[in-house]
């Protein structure tokens, strides 16, 4: 899954910082977000390969230390929610530009004319008055509020101090996250659907399309490699009625890395993903959870199944 693959150095915050220099764009910056080592803050270039799933862990550039993966994913997205940041392992970028309202003057505000790509999905949207503001923005609606972000909305200046003889102009930081248009094809969707669900704290909302995910990266390399041994029949027949999802992540999977000589999945990995499976049926079959999943839990869910469909694919390609 390349497109969570994201990098970096630049001011680092205490798990992710910008990766690689700002672009610049109409009016503004387009900059991408990448977590940062845990000893000396060096941003990290999140690349993941088979060595790490066999247990060879990478090196810091910075201080050579021995990076975990695993870690570095559940503390960023346990901790890295100021900008929603955790987004930018499904390959968000972030624009910043600033704007100038004024008293009594509706402002036009089009994303496109500051270098978000006018098919891009936008995810998220702030406005931060700068220096000395009298006015704030709010977004205009209709009878129906929208509850997503547009590209296009017009933004309405409020006071924001009594004072009269002080309200004037005011610069406006604007901060947007969004995801190129790379397609809409699963699993990409499905972790999208997920790390928003994460981001807004609805954790039991990234239940399903998690482990829908993480099902079809498991699926699509069992059924590759079944192939070469059967007849597409056959291995349709046995992955619907013979070997449920538990059976092809606890069993089939694990046998088919043992004999092709690739790394088996770590079970501290599997285990979280077995979990996962666990609240997918609960939901499944009651239509809530048994009991409220609470942020550090999601954050080791979601991590485990962004490392699992990670290991699934770089297994497909071994698999050709």
């Amino acid at each position: 899954m390349s497109r969570w693959l994201v990098m970096g150095p630049e001011k680092p915050l205490p798990t992710v910082s910008r990766s690689g220099p700002a672009k610049e764009v109409a009016g503004g910056l387009v900059f991408k977000l990448g977590p940062v080592c845990a000893n000396c803050k060096q941003v990290l270039e999140l690349r993941v390969n088979l060595d790490y799933f066999a247990g060879r862990l990478p090196k810091c550039a910075k201080c050579d230390q021995p990076i975990n993966w695993w870690n570095v994913l559940v503390t960023m997205l346990q901790e890295a929610q100021s900008m929603q940041q955790s987004l930018a392992l499904a390959g968000a970028q972030w624009t910043y530009f600033t704007i100038r309202i004024k008293p009594g003057e509706n402002f036009h505000l089009d994303l496109s004319s500051y270098g978000v790509p006018a098919d891009a999905r936008l995810l998220s949207i702030g406005y931060t008055p700068v220096g000395a503001a009298s006015l704030f923005p709010l977004e205009w609606h209709g009878n129906i509020p929208l509850r997503r972000p547009s590209m296009k909305t017009i933004l309405i200046p409020i006071e924001i101090t009594s004072k009269k003889e002080d309200i004037g102009p005011t610069e406006v930081a604007v901060l947007a996250a969004w995801l190129p248009a790379l397609g809409d094809e699963e699993p990409w969707r499905d972790f999208v659907r997920a790390l928003q669900s994460h981001v807004d704290g609805d954790y039991e909302a990234l239940v399903i399309p998690a482990s829908a995910a993480v099902e079809s990266g498991i699926s699509r390399l069992v059924k590759r490699v079944l192939l070469k041994h059967g007849s597409k029949e056959r291995v349709e027949d046995f992955l619907i009625n013979g070997a449920t999802f538990s059976h092809q992540l606890n069993i089939v999977l694990p046998t088919i890395a043992a004999l092709s000589g690739w790394p088996v999945l770590a079970d501290t990995i599997r285990g979280q993903v077995n979990r996962l499976r666990e609240l997918r049926n609960d939901l499944a079959h009651n239509g809530k959870l048994k009991t409220p999943l609470e942020s550090a839990e999601a954050a080791q869910l979601l991590a485990a199944a962004l490392l699992t469909h990670r290991y699934a694919s770089l297994l497909m390609i071994q698999a050709q």
